[in-house]
């Protein structure tokens, strides 16, 4: 009977210890040398990643991917003596794309790292550093951003603001300061192309503000900015085995930045299925005013094939373009709604996109500074092998501003529309990737409007 008894504990107890959530220790983020592979995708694939709690099971076993990187952590030392006697022993040096929005200035910076600390205590944010014409120039910050206090358990919650400062030259100094919230809000079970493993999800408030103070001009450039992020972490792993960003925009909607998890090499010409995805030059058109499709579809114009179909009758293909262009034009012969679907194909696959009651032609002369900003979104095309963006239909009458942000929602460029419809940027300097535009429209109260575009 004794020996019975026992065995009952023994099952109950193995029972409990499998459905327990999981902790979170130093021992389970990165370390000096580490080099961790992960798989990135800016497609959500109908995936929501806000759900959680306890004992969930996430599925995204179906995430696809679109790049590949590496996360490689040194000593920061060994990167460069000078900035591992300025930030102290022990940090490590990440690279990263560039945080600072200067590039429109003309500063020549290269070797951007973050630096970090990892104690028994907390995984922190310590600042960065950059080389500037052969020079390390460092931002510490004054209060250190943790990123995530440990050990980590479910339920826990904790909260961080940092800030730092840095001359940049005699005339210009950047000033970064920041508010993080953390909440672990879930435990359970996460399914990847990766695996399944154990994990905490982590829920990451973040907003931050940068600041350059130039002398020449009366008022500082401040580019604010809060995202979301959804962390799962596992023992072990070192790198989540998940993590979804989003912009938070003014009105509180989120879009989604993208999202990397933990992976193996995967050979690059694995075709993935095609996902459709569109918008019109113009919405909100006159009768016989032309109207191009934007294909914004995944995951390359050079796999996908294309087939159109707008209802109702009423218009017709316009500049040698059809049904199964690419980027069709087109021009209304009455006015009416009309609904638009793309069907995007191709070896692994076909997706279609519908757009109910999508393009409103009217038969008057109405004036566009009456129409409201979001009737149509301005045209993006990427030329000289990826390395210049242009930018048509600007339409200064509906939007004041643009600004290109990275993947982890972070302002890189910053520009004013004036007068001219189109605007031409050098973005050689941005890495390969995918990118979101934030068009600023004229008019208080509504909302601005993002468009992705991927830098080959």
């Amino acid at each position: 009977m004794k020996k019975n008894y026992f065995t009952l504990v023994v099952l109950i107890l193995s029972f409990f210890s499998v459905k327990s959530q999981i902790t979170i220790t130093a021992s389970d983020l990165p370390s000096t040398g580490d080099t961790l592979r992960y798989s990135f995708t800016a497609l959500s694939q109908g995936h929501d990643f806000s759900q959680t709690g306890q004992d969930h099971f996430w599925d995204f076993s179906e995430l696809g991917l679109q790049s590949q990187g590496l996360d490689e952590y040194y000593s920061v030392s060994s990167v460069n003596f000078l900035m591992g006697i300025f930030f102290g022993s022990g940090t490590m040096a990440r690279p990263v794309t560039d945080q600072i929005p200067i590039d429109e200035l003309g500063f020549e910076i290269s070797n951007f790292y973050g630096v970090y600390l990892k104690t028994e205590q907390a995984y922190t944010n310590n600042g960065f550093f950059f080389i500037y014409s052969g020079l390390p120039i460092p931002l510490k910050y004054s209060n250190n951003d943790y990123v995530f206090r440990l050990p980590l358990n479910y339920s826990d919650s904790d909260s961080t603001a940092f800030n730092g400062s840095q001359s940049l030259s005699d005339t210009l100094n950047f000033h970064r300061q920041g508010y993080r919230v953390n909440e672990v809000d879930g435990w359970g079970t996460i399914a990847t192309p990766y695996g399944e493993f154990e994990c905490l999800r982590v829920k990451t408030t973040l907003y931050e503000a940068d600041s350059l103070y130039w002398v020449s001009l009366p008022e500082p450039i401040s580019l604010k900015r809060t995202t979301t992020i959804y962390t799962w972490l596992a023992k072990e792993e070192k790198f989540p085995v998940l993590e979804a960003s989003f912009l938070v925009m003014e009105n509180d909607t989120e879009v989604f930045l993208g999202a990397r998890y933990r992976d193996i090499y995967r050979e690059p010409e694995v075709l993935q299925p095609p996902v459709a995805d569109f918008y019109a030059s113009l919405t909100h058109p006159d009768i016989n005013e032309l109207v191009q499709l934007i294909n914004l579809s995944t995951p390359g114009h050079d796999v996908n094939t294309y087939q159109w179909l707008i209802e109702p009758d009423g218009f017709e293909y316009m500049q040698q373009t059809g049904p199964a262009s690419t980027e069709p034009v087109i021009a209304f012969l009455q006015p009416g709604i009309f609904s638009v679907s793309l069907s995007a194909q191709n070896e692994a696959g076909q997706h279609t996109l519908v757009k109910e009651d999508y393009i409103h032609v009217t038969d008057t002369d109405t004036s566009a500074d009456f129409l409201p900003p979001q009737s149509s979104l301005p045209e993006i095309r990427l030329t000289n092998n990826g390395n210049t963006l242009k930018i048509h239909n600007l339409y200064p009458d509906r939007w004041k501003a643009f600004r290109i942000l990275d993947m982890n929602g972070r302002f890189l460029k910053h520009n004013k529309i004036v007068s001219s419809e189109t605007a031409v940027l050098d973005i050689s300097s941005l890495a390969s990737g995918t990118y979101v535009i934030l068009f600023v429209p004229v008019v208080k109260g509504f909302s601005p409007v993002s468009v992705k575009f991927i830098r080959p």
